[in-house]
């Protein structure tokens, strides 16, 4: 059973004040749509919705397959924002994702964030996360859980452990090594990006960051890292580690190996937009 211990979040009008000095810069100001992927998240998910920032125009929750009464509470927020699009059975969070990238393409979003539906994401981040977009020095942004110690202390060390693992093995499969946290699911990307990806080749479970990650970089798009505060309580890990770290250990190993396959490089220039540069990260 997940707990709601730290779940405190700020009101979305200290939120909005902030934001401002982003939005209104571009003309007109993006389109930014939130993507919440939920699997059982029926104690969180309206805490969630309800901290989303209101200029978020459109909040897309994809229900991966859940049993209990998720779809319920979200449709009793009475947020007009809200649509919801269900997975009749579990697919795994990575195709929940991409159900709603495809969604907010279809709704013509030019920013789309993902956060999670167990509130272990800061909405006060956001800002911060989807700025590197707006300016255009990025196409995709990743939370850093590690650039901070204060941040850091609050990881599990068991989880601490397990992503510093990850990372490395994604900075060896992608060829890069300037990312930090290649596990965390807090991101942002823009519709130029999406559209350029081959979302069906996009691994569909707890490996999708990771292959985001890599197929983003091998197709030239810039990545910049920003700093993320976790929010954990006394949660259980969807995990299963005997069963899916092995697993994607292999598939990083896979994805490393086909990355320097000559023919796969090459099959890759004719998908890559014209315009693209070597991927790099950078970090705020």
């Amino acid at each position: 059973m997940k707990s709601t211990q730290g779940f405190s979040l700020p009101s979305d009008s200290v939120t909005t004040r902030r934001m401002t000095s982003i939005i209104v810069s571009p003309s007109p100001p993006p389109r930014i749509a939130v993507v919440i992927p939920i699997h059982n998240e029926e104690l969180f998910i309206r805490d969630v919705i309800r901290t989303v920032p209101s200029w978020v125009y459109r909040i897309i929750v994809v229900d991966d397959g859940s049993t209990d009464d998720g779809i319920t509470v979200t449709e009793q927020t009475g947020d007009q924002r809200v649509s919801i699009v269900r997975h009749t059975r579990n697919q795994g969070v990575g195709a929940a994702i991409v159900t709603g990238y495809r969604a907010a393409l279809d709704a013509h979003a030019e920013i789309v964030v993902v956060i999670g539906g167990d509130g272990q994401m800061d909405p006060r981040d956001m800002e911060s996360l989807i700025q590197p977009l707006v300016t255009g020095i990025a196409d995709y942004v990743k939370g850093n859980r590690f650039t901070r110690r204060d941040h850091v202390r609050r990881i599990p060390w068991r989880r601490r452990l397990g992503i510093r693992v990850f990372t490395e093995w994604t900075r060896w499969a992608a060829g890069n090594r300037s990312f930090g946290d290649a596990q965390c699911g807090y991101t942002a990307c823009t519709d130029r990006l999406l559209r350029s990806l081959d979302l069906d080749r996009l691994h569909p479970g707890y490996g999708f960051p990771n292959h985001f990650i890599i197929e983003t970089l091998t197709a030239g798009f810039q990545i910049r890292e920003q700093a993320v505060k976790p929010i954990y309580g006394s949660e259980v890990s969807g995990i299963h580690p005997f069963r899916d770290l092995p697993r994607l250990m292999i598939r990083l190993l896979a994805w490393g190996f086909a990355r320097w396959n000559p023919l796969s490089r090459i099959m890759r220039l004719f998908r890559r937009e014209p315009g693209t540069t070597s991927g790099r990260t950078e970090t705020a």
